[in-house]
């Protein structure tokens, strides 16, 4: 399989992105900010709830529900499954920056009229009840086990991206934006190479 095979859903992300923003379309734009948002939830939804598949076979297959966190939905062989905490944690880090990003004036733990914790909670509350509507869906089409677990490392994952944006609004000021946009762009190139590859592969 050639290099020039792997190229293609990187050049379908960038005529996207094209398409979308034309001339107008600069790092420091909300609007790639918005596009790079939903090609991101597009992912997560593709990894949670179709389990990285491209059919719906794994709809009506298996339901559960674990309302105690971290017990035997987590356990292999006596052990906690900390790998697969890691990478929900991993795949909502992302939705903290974003929300963030998109949030009203941009600003991590800066409000006029609220306190950092509270505005901090604001910022958590879409993570939270976006990571609690994929599990009720994971419930209700049987595509999975609905844990708490799950809900408390994705928020947890959330709650991390939001740290890591005001980390980089202290360093870069003005600037964080334009340069998480470059890193998500990246980030966004590779998840859709990615893809491409799972498809050609099957």
């Amino acid at each position: 399989m050639s290099l020039c095979q792997y190229w293609k859903p990187i050049e379908i992300l960038l005529m996207y992105l094209y398409i979308v923003y034309g001339k107008d379309g600069y790092m420091e734009s909300k609007k790639i900010t918005l596009g790079l948002f939903y090609l991101y939830f597009l992912a997560v939804v593709w990894i949670i709830l179709f389990k990285m598949q491209f059919s719906f076979q794994q709809f009506g297959v298996f339901r559960s529900i674990n309302l105690i966190p971290f017990a035997e939905s987590v356990i292999i062989n006596d052990r906690l499954n900390v790998s697969e905490m890691i990478g929900n944690v991993l795949i909502f880090l992302p939705y903290g920056v974003f929300v963030c990003m998109l949030g009203r004036e941009g600003l991590c733990f800066h409000s006029p009229s609220g306190s950092r914790m509270s505005v901090f909670f604001m910022q958590l509350a879409p993570i939270f009840f976006t990571s609690i509507a994929l599990e009720v869906l994971q419930y209700v089409f049987a595509a999975g086990a609905s844990d708490i677990t799950d809900l408390i490392t994705n928020t947890a994952g959330g709650a991390a991206g939001i740290g890591i944006y005001g980390i980089f609004l202290l360093l870069f000021k003005d600037k964080a934006d334009r340069i998480l946009n470059a890193v998500l762009l990246a980030g966004a190139a590779g998840m859709v190479l990615f893809i491409g590859i799972l498809i050609m592969a099957n």
